[in-house]
């Protein structure tokens, strides 16, 4: 009897996990930016001109991206790996709703006094009123 083999969503899953992209880092930062530009490739210094990454550490950046296998090097230009479009798409889809879970569960609950449908005057009158006109 043959063993089952593991489901392709399973692999993929997998292989998604693997990405180790940080949000908020260099990395993260650069290959945000090489993803929105597909079409084109750039040198270090201008990813360090359109993004937040310090020009002395992108070119280590998009090294370490390169090596992940997330972005090609053509000569001196750095381009998103085509061929991984798709799956970086998915991780930042999923990266996006991480932020968006952050947000919600960092955002601070409405207090009591926003949702107060009367003041506590009004209430302590209404109350008055009630208990003189059941005397």
């Amino acid at each position: 009897m043959t063993e089952a083999g593991i489901p392709v969503e399973e692999l993929q899953r997998r292989e998604r996990a693997e990405l180790s992209i940080t949000p908020g880092t260099n990395k993260d930062e650069a290959l945000r930016f090489l993803a929105a530009n597909r079409d084109s490739a750039f040198r270090p210094r201008e990813v360090a001109a359109e993004t937040d990454v310090p020009a002395n550490s992108v070119g280590k950046v998009l090294e370490r991206l390169e090596s992940d296998g997330l972005v090609t090097n053509i000569g001196e230009h750095y381009s998103v790996d085509r061929q991984r479009t798709d799956e970086l798409t998915t991780v930042f889809e999923d990266l996006r709703n991480l932020d968006r879970v952050h947000e919600a569960v960092e955002s601070p609950a409405p207090s009591a006094d926003t949702e107060q449908i009367a003041t506590d005057e009004a209430v302590d009158e209404l109350v008055e009123q009630v208990a003189e006109e059941t005397e």
